[in-house]
């Protein structure tokens, strides 16, 4: 069966979703290696602790409450197939989260928390693809066929 322009854009936001939960659960787990602007501000409260000399329960604290952070993302994700209202829960989380990424890339860019500007476009590219497929997703949720 062929499936429609409509379920394309669902699946795809529904994975945009999987790869943003994996990539976060990693980027929390690596954070004393790897510095790069987070998903989720409490992230990026760790790795601005670290930098400044944090302890280890510090880090710990930030990386339980930046899974936790992942709550809305997981229910979107195992909800979203049969209720349309989790697409649009995680676009709007997600869009809240990425404003406050913008807002502090100054302090990461101080930090040194980018090798320069092509993580920062990576970054950001990412940023605006998942925004992009879970806005289209949470229309595609909508649109009667």
């Amino acid at each position: 069966m062929k499936k429609s322009k409509k379920q394309k854009w669902y699946n795809l936001a529904r994975i945009s979703l999987i790869l943003v939960i994996f990539f976060s659960v990693l980027n929390a787990f690596l954070l004393p290696i790897i510095y790069s602007c987070s998903t989720f501000l409490a992230t990026y409260l760790s790795r601005t602790t670290i930098y400044y000399g944090g302890t280890r329960s510090d880090y710990f604290t930030y990386v339980l409450l930046a899974i936790v952070t992942l709550v809305p993302f997981v229910l979107s994700t195992i909800f979203a197939k049969k209720h349309p209202v989790w697409m649009i829960i995680a676009f709007v989380y997600y869009a809240i989260d990425c404003i406050i990424c913008v807002m502090n890339i100054p302090t990461s860019l101080h930090l040194d928390f980018y090798d320069g500007p092509i993580p920062l476009f990576l970054d950001m590219g990412s940023r605006i693809y998942v925004l992009i497929t879970l806005f289209f997703g949470m229309k595609a949720s909508y649109i009667k066929e």
